[in-house]
C-alpha cells in the first residue's frame, strides 16, 4: 500500500488472513483486515474498504486489548477522513486518545496516533497549540522513526497551511520526502486524508 501497488496490497492481506485463520489463537488477525481497508479505499472501493473494517472490528471486540483498540479506532478514523466524514473521524480520534489515556508512549502505530491529535486538537483548541503538539512530536520521532516522522510531517504541513495559508519553507523542504516513488502510496493516503495537497 505504501508503494501504490493496492492490488497486490490486498492480495498479500489476504493470504495473511488466510495464514492467520490456519492458527489456534491469532489475536491480532484484525490487523490485515484493517490493512486492507486502506489500500481498498485507495483504490477506490469503499464497499470493500467498509467490510474489512468492520470484519477488524468484530475481531477486537472478540479479543479486546486497549492497544488494538485504539489501532482500530485511528484506522477508522482515518477511514473517516478519507470519506470525508470530518465530525466521524474527530470523534474516533477522541475514543483512541480516550483508550490511550495515561499509556501514550506504548500505542501503536504512534505516528498516526500523533497525526489524529494534531488534526483534532487543531479542531479543537486552534492551530497554535496543534503547531505546538506538531512540533513536539516531530522532535519525538526525528531521526528514530522515519515512517512516524513523515505522519506528523504532513499533519504540520495541513496545520501550517491552515495557520498561515501554506506550509513554511522548511516544512515544504521536508515535504519533497513525498516525492520518492516507494512513497507514492503514502503520498496517496495523506492526501486522501486531506493532509497534503
Amino acid at each position: 500500500t505504501t508503494t501504490g501497488d493496492y492490488k497486490d496490497a490486498v492480495q498479500f492481506g489476504l493470504q495473511s488472513i488466510r495464514f492467520g485463520t490456519r492458527a489456534l489463537n491469532q489475536p491480532i488477525l484484525w490487523i490485515p483486515f484493517g490493512s486492507m481497508a486502506e489500500a481498498h479505499m485507495l483504490a477506490g472501493d469503499r464497499t470493500a474498504a467498509t467490510e474489512c473494517l468492520e470484519r477488524a472490528r468484530e475481531l477486537v471486540r472478540t479479543n479486546p486489548s486497549w492497544s488494538a483498540n485504539v489501532q482500530l479506532l485511528c484506522a477508522a478514523a482515518a477511514v473517516a477522513l478519507v470519506t470525508g466524514n470530518v465530525d466521524l473521524a474527530l470523534a474516533l480520534i477522541g475514543a483512541a486518545e480516550d483508550g490511550a489515556c495515561g499509556k501514550e508512549q506504548f500505542v501503536p502505530s504512534p505516528g498516526v496516533f500523533e497525526k489524529l491529535r494534531i488534526f483534532r486538537v487543531a479542531h479543537i483548541s486552534g492551530p497554535a497549540v496543534a503547531l505546538e503538539l506538531a512540533d513536539a512530536a516531530k522532535a519525538m520521532f526525528r531521526g528514530r522513526h522515519p515512517l512516524h516522522y513523515l505522519s506528523v510531517l504532513a499533519a504540520t504541513a495541513w496545520v501550517e497551511k491552515r495557520a498561515f495559508g501554506t506550509p513554511r519553507a522548511g516544512t515544504a523542504r521536508e515535504l519533497e520526502a513525498f516525492d520518492t516513488p516507494a512513497l507514492a502510496g503514502w503520498r496517496a493516503w495523506e492526501t486522501a486524508e486531506g493532509f497534503l495537497s
